[in-house]
């Protein structure tokens, strides 16, 4: 197509330098072999080899067959990135126009949060949405307690607290007493026949 085109436009040129560079992979195909003399030969459109692809059936045909070519291509293989730029292009201007849209409602809030008087209300949950760890915490302090009791009833053991173990002796003559009707000897605290 191109040949013909540069042919029917007086362009000799053009098709030299067609043949000259494309030599190298041309050559071994027996198809373009009679090509190579399309820029010698005079009125190529009369010639026999050469007047079909002047028609406008070919060309059409030819142009009909490559779009046909190009579309099933280009449906079955992958979208190139390139081809997204226009869509993601809108994509990024939408974004960021809700970018702006928010900032400007986020700021319209603030502005108006700071003329409102709004005065903070604590308040204390229902009972029976307390949790665990609450419950743990007044179990600590319960046992911290009973803990505190019996440390003090073992420190209060030697003192006169006790009833038995803080006792006093209030007279000497009463062990006396009892030490020999017992029959127990006072210096070593055992029992003898008496």
């Amino acid at each position: 197509m191109y040949v013909i085109n540069a042919v029917v436009n007086n362009k000799p040129d053009k098709v030299v330098d067609f043949f000259i560079k494309m030599t190298p992979e041309l050559q071994s195909q027996n198809e373009w072999r009679d090509w190579f003399v399309l820029p010698y030969v005079k009125n190529p459109e009369e010639n026999p080899t050469f007047s079909l692809y002047f028609t406008k059936q070919w060309q059409d045909t030819l142009l009909v067959s490559l779009h046909n070519f190009l579309a099933s291509i280009f449906q079955y293989m992958p979208t190139p990135t390139l081809m997204h730029f226009e869509e993601d292009a809108n994509k990024i201007a939408k974004l960021e126009q809700r970018n702006e849209s928010l900032k400007n409602r986020l700021a319209l809030l603030i502005d108006r949060g700071s003329e409102l008087s709004v005065t903070p209300y604590q308040v204390e949950p229902p009972p029976h949405l307390l949790d665990d760890f609450y419950i743990i915490a007044q179990e600590n302090n319960t046992i911290d307690s009973q803990g505190k009791s019996l440390k003090n009833l073992i420190r209060n053991m030697g003192t006169g607290s006790s009833p038995i173990l803080g006792r006093k002796d209030t007279s000497s003559t009463s062990k006396k007493r009892l030490g020999s009707a017992s029959g127990r000897s006072m210096k070593t605290g055992q029992f003898t026949d008496t």
